[in-house]
């Protein structure tokens, strides 16, 4: 894991980044990898943000990956079934507090599993909206984040779910806006 992690941060020249393989029946991790890492050798002449495990540490915006956890909750709540239709309005779509979103690439109509594979922004809201905000805030703790997920590790963050309370929740946290998750915390999901 460390290995292939250095070779693909040095090839797309990233100045950090994380892995992590878990066995996704059981939540059992079986390789955690950093970069950069250091030597515990020489551990006093390492950088201090080489120390820190990245995997249970580092909090970012999650985007675009996060259109699973609200899929999975309209398909579980029966809300919509896969082949469910959503209209994505041609590539732009105003929210009803005024604010504009938009897909990369205009689509029409797509059925709810389109609408990931297509990684529709618009179709993901409108999908939203079905489960309504108090189901997708439910759906969002459910799925573990804003919470430690139990590794056995110091200085696990929980991540910042700010955008559940502020503003528009319905306008940007079903497609990982407004929110921050920690990488196993993305991987618990995934796994899920």
């Amino acid at each position: 894991a460390e290995k292939e992690l250095i070779a693909a941060c040095e090839d797309l020249q990233a100045p950090a980044g994380s892995a992590i393989v878990m066995h996704s029946k059981t939540g059992e991790i079986l390789a955690m990898a950093n970069y950069p890492n250091y030597n515990l050798n020489r551990l006093s002449q390492s950088e201090e943000s080489a120390k820190r495990n990245l995997s249970i540490w580092m909090q970012y915006e999650p985007g675009s990956v996060f259109k699973i956890v609200t899929a999975s909750a309209v398909l579980n709540e029966k809300i919509m079934t896969p082949d469910s239709r959503v209209y994505c309005e041609g590539g732009a779509y105003r929210l009803p507090n005024g604010h504009v979103i938009h897909d990369v690439r205009p689509n029409g109509w797509l059925t709810l599993t389109g609408v990931i594979q297509k990684s529709s922004n618009i179709g993901t809201v409108k999908v939203a909206t079905r489960l309504g905000k108090e189901g997708l805030e439910e759906y969002v703790r459910r799925f573990g984040f804003g919470a430690k997920t139990g590794v056995d590790l110091p200085y696990e963050q929980v991540g910042n779910l700010r955008g559940l309370r502020h503003g528009y929740s319905l306008g940007q946290v079903p497609f990982g806006q407004g929110i921050s998750v920690t990488p196993i915390q993305m991987l618990n999901a995934m796994n899920v």
